[in-house]
């Protein structure tokens, strides 16, 4: 008899939207070794098509909180999808950039570096509610 301790855990899948795609592609293995589906798209406008194509209960957001675009690709990221949660890393640790981002609608915002287990716990902690319009 085999005595096997393990167990899956699954989660709705995360989308990863990171313009530096080897980054991206390492969280999303990361991720995935921790029971976590994630796709990834390099660009804003690229993270809309899987978007509308399937269900993800949250988003990480790779943003330079300096730039306006990233803050505007944010925004249209929460008015396409309002019932999802999105999570910010960024490298800039200034409050006023924070809280610009928490603005734009961000559900969290992270500093670099972001150790995997503080980004799954945040993924956790969001996973046991719905996000409210």
């Amino acid at each position: 008899m085999s005595d096997t301790n393990t167990s899956v855990v699954s989660f709705a899948p995360t989308l990863i939207v990171d313009a530096n795609a080897v980054a991206a592609a390492t969280l999303a293995r990361q991720l995935s070794l921790c029971g976590y589906s994630a796709d990834v798209a390099i660009t804003c406008v690229a993270a809309k098509g899987p978007a509308d194509a399937r269900h993800y209960r949250s988003l990480v957001f790779a943003a330079d909180l300096s730039l306006g675009t990233d803050l505007m690709c944010l925004a249209s990221l929460r008015n396409k999808l309002p019932r999802i949660w999105i999570v910010v890393i960024s490298a800039s640790a200034r409050w006023d950039a924070r809280n610009a981002t928490l603005r734009h609608c961000a559900d969290a915002v992270l500093t670099r570096p972001v150790s995997i287990e503080d980004l799954i716990f945040r993924l956790e902690a969001f996973s046991h509610r719905s996000r409210p319009p």
